[in-house]
C-alpha cells in the first residue's frame, strides 16, 4: 500500500519563503538608524535616501533582489507551461 503524500509546487514554495522575506524586511529595527535631520518635507527626505551610501546600497540591494525573484518566477512559470504542454 503507498502512502499519498501531498504535492507542494515549487514556485508555491519559493513564493512563501518570497513573502515572509519581504515581511521580515518591513519590520522597524530602530537600533540601526542614523542620527541626523531627515525633514519634513518629501522632497528632502527623497534627497536624504538618494544622497546616502547606507540608503543607496540598500535601494540597490532591494533592486537586484526583486529582479532575480521576477526573473526566477518568470523562469519556473516557462518551465511549468512547457511540462504541461506536452
Amino acid at each position: 500500500m503507498t502512502i499519498p503524500t501531498l504535492q507542494v509546487p515549487r514556485a508555491g514554495a519559493f513564493l512563501h519563503r518570497l513573502i515572509a522575506g519581504l515581511l521580515a524586511t518591513g519590520v522597524p529595527v530602530t537600533a540601526l538608524a542614523h542620527p541626523g535631520h531627515h525633514g519634513s518635507d518629501w522632497l528632502q527626505a527623497a534627497m536624504h535616501l538618494l544622497t546616502e551610501p547606507d540608503h543607496l546600497g540598500m535601494i540597490l540591494l532591494v533592486i537586484v533582489a526583486a529582479a532575480w525573484g521576477v526573473g526566477r518566477l518568470r523562469r519556473i512559470n516557462q518551465r511549468d507551461r512547457a511540462s504541461s504542454d506536452r
